[in-house]
């Protein structure tokens, strides 16, 4: 009777064990659940109230608390956090900031270091590491730091690239910098455009100049924003000097025009070609494949458009000069279809000259002008179409595009085809 009495206690012995087994998994799920939601989101209090021994809870409380100026209950959390977990990068983090508020940097700076290393993909110890690189002109360290910042974080590369242009001026901080950028690192094309827009003109010469010298040469393309901002102030002959620098200085009549017979010579525009994208009309001096073709192919439709379709900057001093170039055609009605300009690069235009041609031979065309003693210190050469009334699609091949100074007395403006 007692066996058979004791039975059902023991029958429901099981069913609450297992009850109480799943009620006590359904609340550690829970607790963890709720623990790593408030971690997502930064919360590292509320994440304690959850789980209390969470060391990325404890690191980002003790961050937390660092912010607030409590850095002994920080620096307990930390601690805390690194017992449980010896290789929490952020407990570091929180350490080094509570040292460093607290004015004790080489105790801050050793362990932001150990922060680093442990985890160098953590943009808030690499930006620490930086910034104090910086202030004790560590550059090579700096430069290293910006490097890994840039590379995993896009949306850093703007206000970095503009913290290193400040420290072009550093020979030193510039040489590690010319280092890092011959590399090719992602973030080149950026920094190269920000510095080309806000460096000290001097600076950035001879970042450029330094560049030329490694295995990734500066680009035109990086180069030609520099020349961009010097022109659009009026300071042309500085820009020909630092293009000359880039380029090498030509001799002779290509010094007045540079690559006028369309070799495709390097340089950057606006003091080499630059072709002008127009409506109706195209301007190439390279096949598909990028290889010069030695001479300019324009063509036109005769009515989208009348804005210049190629240029150049040319700066040339006071007096007569006279402008030639050969042009051929393959339909009669690309006769005349376009000009070649020059007018200052500030004022009234030098010269129009229209560009005849001939079916399948090349025709030389001159004419002459005259450079104005004042308020001309530049000039633009360019190619304009000439446009009507009617859709007519036609090509020209220019050549041998060249101005050079009037022999006294060889020619007479009349017979040059001048126009005041």
């Amino acid at each position: 009777m007692a066996s058979a009495s004791g039975s059902p206690w023991k029958a429901l012995v099981l069913p609450v064990l297992v009850t109480g087994l799943c009620i006590w998994l359904a609340y550690g799920a829970i607790t963890t659940g709720m623990a790593g939601y408030h971690e997502n989101r930064g919360d590292g209090g509320r994440a304690l109230s959850w789980r209390a021994n969470s060391p990325l809870a404890l690191s980002l409380k003790a961050e937390h608390l660092t912010s607030v100026q409590d850095y002994e209950a920080a620096d307990a959390l930390a601690r805390q956090a690194l017992g449980r977990s010896g290789l929490r990068a952020d407990a570091l983090r929180a350490l080094a900031l509570s040292a460093s508020a607290r004015g004790r940097a080489d105790e801050a700076l050793t362990l932001m270091s150990r922060a680093g290393r442990l985890n160098p993909r953590d943009d808030q110890t690499q930006s620490w590491l930086f910034e104090r690189a910086v202030a004790r002109g560590d550059y090579r360290r700096a430069v290293l730091h910006a490097d890994a910042l840039m590379r995993r974080s896009p949306q850093t590369q703007a206000p970095l690239s503009s913290a290193l242009v400040a420290l072009l001026g550093n020979g030193e901080a510039r040489t590690v910098l010319v280092d890092r950028l011959s590399v090719d690192p992602p973030w080149r094309g950026l920094f190269l455009s920000v510095a080309a827009r806000k460096g000290r003109d001097a600076d950035v010469a001879v970042l450029f100049q330094a560049l030329k010298n490694t295995a990734s040469p500066p680009t035109d393309a990086e180069t030609s924003a520099f020349l961009d901002r010097l022109v659009t102030a009026g300071r042309y002959r500085q820009a020909k000097t630092y293009f000359n620098g880039l380029v090498g200085s030509p001799n002779g009549a290509a010094a007045l025009v540079y690559d006028g017979g369309f070799t495709g010579r390097p340089g950057p525009p606006p003091l080499n070609w630059q072709a002008v994208p127009v409506p109706g009309g195209s301007a190439r001096w390279t096949t598909d494949g990028g290889a010069p073709r030695g001479d300019l192919l324009v063509s036109h439709d005769g009515f989208s458009s009348s804005g210049v379709m190629l240029r150049q900057l040319i700066l040339l001093s006071p007096g007569d000069y006279e402008l030639a170039a050969r042009a051929r055609i393959d339909d009669p009605a690309a006769a005349g279809r376009f000009n070649l300009q020059i007018a200052c690069a500030v004022g009234p235009r030098l010269v129009s000259m229209t560009l005849r041609g001939a079916p399948g031979s090349w025709q030389g065309s001159q004419a002459g002008f005259t450079v104005p003693p004042e308020a001309c210190e530049a000039q633009w050469l360019a190619i304009y179409p000439v446009t009507g009334d009617r859709r007519e699609m036609v090509e020209m091949s220019i050549d041998d595009i060249i101005v050079r100074r009037a022999a006294i007395g060889s020619l007479r403006r009349e017979e040059l085809g001048w126009t005041p």
